[in-house]
Protein backbone atom coordinates (compact mmCIF):
# COMPACT_ATOMS: atom_id res chain seq x y z
CA UNK A 1 0.00 0.00 0.00
CA UNK A 2 2.86 2.32 0.86
CA UNK A 3 4.50 2.09 -2.53
CA UNK A 4 1.26 3.04 -4.23
CA UNK A 5 0.98 6.14 -2.03
CA UNK A 6 4.54 7.11 -2.90
CA UNK A 7 3.79 6.83 -6.64
CA UNK A 8 0.71 9.03 -6.23
CA UNK A 9 2.75 11.64 -4.37
CA UNK A 10 5.37 11.59 -7.09
CA UNK A 11 2.73 12.06 -9.77
CA UNK A 12 1.24 14.97 -7.82
CA UNK A 13 4.67 16.57 -7.52
CA UNK A 14 5.11 16.24 -11.26
CA UNK A 15 1.88 18.02 -11.88
CA UNK A 16 3.11 20.96 -9.85
CA UNK A 17 6.47 21.09 -11.62
CA UNK A 18 7.36 23.86 -14.05
CA UNK A 19 6.22 23.52 -17.64
CA UNK A 20 8.21 21.06 -19.60
CA UNK A 21 7.09 17.94 -17.72
CA UNK A 22 9.02 15.40 -15.74
CA UNK A 23 11.86 13.45 -17.32
CA UNK A 24 13.21 10.38 -15.75
CA UNK A 25 16.87 9.70 -16.23
CA UNK A 26 17.07 6.18 -17.39
CA UNK A 27 14.01 6.38 -19.67
CA UNK A 28 15.67 5.83 -23.04
CA UNK A 29 14.51 8.25 -25.70
CA UNK A 30 12.67 10.46 -23.24
CA UNK A 31 15.56 12.57 -22.01
CA UNK A 32 15.75 16.30 -22.65
CA UNK A 33 16.12 17.02 -26.36
CA UNK A 34 19.73 17.59 -27.46
CA UNK A 35 19.77 21.20 -28.47
CA UNK A 36 23.52 21.88 -28.40
CA UNK A 37 23.41 21.77 -32.24
CA UNK A 38 27.05 20.83 -32.46
CA UNK A 39 27.10 21.06 -36.21
CA UNK A 40 30.35 22.73 -37.24
CA UNK A 41 29.28 26.18 -38.39
CA UNK A 42 32.65 27.88 -38.00
CA UNK A 43 32.76 28.13 -41.78
CA UNK A 44 36.33 26.94 -41.81
CA UNK A 45 36.17 25.63 -45.32
CA UNK A 46 39.68 25.95 -46.74
CA UNK A 47 39.40 28.78 -49.24
CA UNK A 48 43.02 29.93 -49.19
CA UNK A 49 43.16 28.90 -52.86
CA UNK A 50 46.87 28.30 -52.75
CA UNK A 51 47.10 27.66 -56.43
CA UNK A 52 50.35 29.11 -57.76
CA UNK A 53 49.32 32.16 -59.73
CA UNK A 54 52.65 33.94 -59.69
CA UNK A 55 52.93 33.23 -63.39
CA UNK A 56 56.44 31.90 -62.96
CA UNK A 57 56.39 29.62 -65.97
CA UNK A 58 59.94 28.50 -66.74
CA UNK A 59 60.94 29.75 -70.13
CA UNK A 60 64.65 29.60 -69.29
CA UNK A 61 65.77 29.85 -72.86
CA UNK A 62 67.61 33.13 -72.25
CA UNK A 63 65.91 34.41 -75.40
CA UNK A 64 63.81 37.53 -75.00
CA UNK A 65 60.62 36.17 -76.52
CA UNK A 66 58.77 39.29 -75.35
CA UNK A 67 60.18 41.04 -78.43
CA UNK A 68 59.08 38.48 -81.03
CA UNK A 69 57.29 35.20 -81.57
CA UNK A 70 58.37 32.34 -83.82
CA UNK A 71 55.57 33.12 -86.28
CA UNK A 72 56.89 36.66 -86.70
CA UNK A 73 60.39 35.60 -87.75
CA UNK A 74 61.28 35.67 -91.46
CA UNK A 75 61.78 32.23 -92.99
CA UNK A 76 65.59 32.63 -92.98
CA UNK A 77 65.71 33.57 -89.28
CA UNK A 78 65.55 31.41 -86.18
CA UNK A 79 66.08 31.34 -82.42
CA UNK A 80 66.81 28.73 -79.78
CA UNK A 81 63.08 28.09 -79.43
CA UNK A 82 62.33 28.67 -83.11
CA UNK A 83 64.05 26.09 -85.38
CA UNK A 84 64.66 26.68 -89.07
CA UNK A 85 61.75 25.88 -91.34
CA UNK A 86 63.94 23.92 -93.76
CA UNK A 87 65.66 20.67 -92.81
CA UNK A 88 68.53 21.65 -95.11
CA UNK A 89 69.62 24.56 -92.91
CA UNK A 90 70.83 24.96 -89.33
CA UNK A 91 70.28 27.81 -86.88
CA UNK A 92 73.51 29.74 -86.29
CA UNK A 93 73.92 32.63 -83.85
CA UNK A 94 75.09 35.96 -85.24
CA UNK A 95 77.15 38.80 -83.84
CA UNK A 96 73.86 40.35 -82.66
CA UNK A 97 72.28 37.26 -81.10
CA UNK A 98 73.46 38.22 -77.62
CA UNK A 99 71.14 41.21 -77.75
CA UNK A 100 68.14 40.24 -79.89
CA UNK A 101 68.12 36.44 -79.37
CA UNK A 102 67.80 35.77 -83.11
CA UNK A 103 69.94 33.56 -85.31
CA UNK A 104 70.11 32.91 -89.04
CA UNK A 105 69.35 29.74 -90.96
CA UNK A 106 72.43 28.74 -92.98
CA UNK A 107 73.59 25.72 -94.93
CA UNK A 108 75.85 23.55 -92.72
CA UNK A 109 79.57 24.21 -93.10
CA UNK A 110 81.50 21.96 -95.45
CA UNK A 111 84.13 19.59 -94.12
CA UNK A 112 87.16 21.54 -92.88
CA UNK A 113 85.13 24.72 -92.47
CA UNK A 114 83.08 26.18 -89.64
CA UNK A 115 80.47 28.74 -88.79
CA UNK A 116 81.15 29.00 -85.07
CA UNK A 117 83.91 28.06 -82.63
CA UNK A 118 81.79 25.28 -81.13
CA UNK A 119 82.43 23.33 -84.35
CA UNK A 120 86.21 23.36 -83.75
CA UNK A 121 88.51 21.22 -81.63
CA UNK A 122 89.51 22.16 -78.09
CA UNK A 123 91.85 25.16 -78.14
CA UNK A 124 90.83 26.32 -81.62
CA UNK A 125 88.44 28.99 -82.81
CA UNK A 126 86.54 29.54 -86.03
CA UNK A 127 88.64 32.12 -87.89
CA UNK A 128 87.14 34.25 -90.62
CA UNK A 129 83.49 33.17 -90.36
CA UNK A 130 80.75 35.74 -90.41
CA UNK A 131 77.01 35.15 -90.05
CA UNK A 132 74.85 38.08 -91.09
CA UNK A 133 72.30 39.17 -88.53
CA UNK A 134 68.62 38.31 -88.95
CA UNK A 135 66.72 41.13 -90.75
CA UNK A 136 70.03 42.78 -91.71
CA UNK A 137 71.61 43.50 -95.08
CA UNK A 138 75.19 42.24 -95.30
CA UNK A 139 77.59 42.54 -98.19
CA UNK A 140 79.14 39.19 -97.32
CA UNK A 141 78.82 36.21 -95.05
CA UNK A 142 80.64 32.92 -95.10
CA UNK A 143 82.30 30.11 -93.25
CA UNK A 144 85.77 30.13 -91.71
CA UNK A 145 88.38 27.57 -90.73
CA UNK A 146 89.47 26.35 -87.33
CA UNK A 147 92.75 27.81 -86.06
CA UNK A 148 94.61 27.90 -82.77
CA UNK A 149 93.03 30.46 -80.48
CA UNK A 150 96.25 31.79 -78.89
CA UNK A 151 99.39 32.67 -80.81
CA UNK A 152 102.46 34.93 -80.52
CA UNK A 153 103.35 37.75 -78.16
CA UNK A 154 102.40 41.24 -79.31
CA UNK A 155 102.58 44.94 -78.54
CA UNK A 156 99.55 45.81 -80.67
CA UNK A 157 97.07 44.40 -83.17
CA UNK A 158 99.54 45.03 -85.99
CA UNK A 159 101.69 42.26 -84.56
CA UNK A 160 98.90 39.72 -85.01
CA UNK A 161 97.74 37.86 -88.11
CA UNK A 162 94.35 38.36 -89.71
CA UNK A 163 91.45 37.28 -87.49
CA UNK A 164 93.56 37.86 -84.35
CA UNK A 165 93.92 40.79 -81.98
CA UNK A 166 96.43 41.68 -79.27
CA UNK A 167 94.95 40.78 -75.89
CA UNK A 168 96.26 42.33 -72.68
CA UNK A 169 96.62 39.69 -69.95
CA UNK A 170 96.82 40.02 -66.18
CA UNK A 171 99.11 37.02 -65.74
CA UNK A 172 101.47 37.31 -68.68
CA UNK A 173 102.57 39.36 -71.67
CA UNK A 174 100.07 40.59 -74.25
CA UNK A 175 99.30 37.76 -76.65
CA UNK A 176 97.54 37.46 -80.00
CA UNK A 177 94.19 35.70 -79.52
CA UNK A 178 91.46 34.81 -81.96
CA UNK A 179 88.83 37.44 -82.75
CA UNK A 180 85.72 35.49 -81.80
CA UNK A 181 82.16 35.66 -83.01
CA UNK A 182 79.24 35.20 -80.63
CA UNK A 183 78.61 32.93 -78.77
CA UNK A 184 82.35 32.26 -78.37
CA UNK A 185 83.95 34.78 -76.04
CA UNK A 186 86.95 35.88 -74.02
CA UNK A 187 85.15 38.39 -71.80
CA UNK A 188 81.62 39.19 -70.60
CA UNK A 189 81.58 42.30 -72.80
CA UNK A 190 81.33 40.05 -75.86
CA UNK A 191 78.12 38.41 -74.62
CA UNK A 192 75.59 41.22 -74.72
CA UNK A 193 73.18 40.50 -71.87
CA UNK A 194 74.96 37.27 -70.89
CA UNK A 195 78.20 36.22 -69.25
CA UNK A 196 81.29 34.51 -70.68
CA UNK A 197 81.82 31.08 -69.17
CA UNK A 198 84.94 28.92 -69.40
CA UNK A 199 87.32 31.27 -71.23
CA UNK A 200 91.02 30.47 -70.68
CA UNK A 201 93.42 32.82 -72.48
CA UNK A 202 96.97 31.52 -72.86
CA UNK A 203 100.02 33.80 -72.47
CA UNK A 204 102.57 33.43 -75.24
CA UNK A 205 105.36 32.65 -72.73
CA UNK A 206 103.47 29.78 -71.08
CA UNK A 207 102.97 26.16 -72.01
CA UNK A 208 99.17 26.05 -72.32
CA UNK A 209 96.28 25.90 -74.75
CA UNK A 210 94.03 28.91 -75.12
CA UNK A 211 90.38 28.01 -74.76
CA UNK A 212 87.57 30.37 -75.83
CA UNK A 213 84.60 30.57 -73.51
CA UNK A 214 80.91 30.40 -74.32
CA UNK A 215 78.24 33.04 -73.74
CA UNK A 216 75.63 31.64 -71.38
CA UNK A 217 72.75 33.36 -73.18
CA UNK A 218 72.92 31.07 -76.21
CA UNK A 219 72.79 27.30 -76.24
Amino acid sequence: MRPRIERLLAAFACALAVAGGCYHTGDAGTGAPDSDADSDTDGDSDTDADSDTDGDSDSDSDVDTDTFTCDELPVYCCAQECPCASDDTVCMPTHFSGEDGKGECVVPAAEGECWITAECELGDFCAGAFVCGCDMDCSWEGTGVCATSAANCCDGDEDCADDYFCMELDDGPATCHGALQFPACWTDEECGSGACVGAEPCPCDAYCVGQPGHCDNWG
